[in-house]
């Protein structure tokens, strides 16, 4: 082969390899440009969304816990999550959840009383029986009123 057409062959894959080349880069900034719109589109719809749920005026905080109230739920996120999907989660109630509930309930002008349903409450230790006081103890501070209803009571679940 001459130098002439070793020269012509080295050209036309260069230029095969630069047109290539110029397409991967072409398609990534297509790519991240839709992706950045798609993304400022969508960041004012979440932002402005509201997920809380709509409180009538003069409405009653009802607490419901099911299973045990724990401070961490037992196990790994994965298996949490695989226990729910195959139905065998163990009913367990999160005490940072109803006490946070409680004590907004009591700042919030909507809430009128506070309704403690214990009917599915299996167990709860002592120091987590502590903290539900203290924020029912906030909460009755605020004037509203307390009840407290379940199916049957019994000193099994303490």
């Amino acid at each position: 082969m001459s130098e002439k057409e070793q020269a012509k062959t080295k050209h036309w894959v260069r230029r095969v390899l630069e047109k290539t080349w110029w397409g991967m880069n072409w398609g990534r900034r297509v790519s991240a440009n839709l992706l950045f719109l798609v993304v400022l589109l969508l960041l004012p719809v979440v932002l402005l969304s509201s997920n809380a749920p709509d409180v009538p005026d003069e409405a009653v905080l009802v607490i419901s816990p099911k299973g045990a109230i724990v401070e961490q739920l037992s196990g790994e996120p994965l298996q949490l999550a695989m226990q729910k999907a195959m139905g065998n989660e163990k009913p367990e109630t999160l005490l940072k959840d109803q006490v946070d509930a409680i004590i907004a309930g009591a700042d919030d002008s909507r809430i009128r009383a506070l309704l403690l349903n214990l009917t599915n409450l299996e167990t709860a230790r002592m120091p987590v029986l502590e903290r539900m006081a203290e924020a029912i103890a906030t909460f009755k501070k605020s004037g509203k009123p307390v009840l407290a209803t379940a199916d049957n009571y019994s000193a099994v679940p303490y």
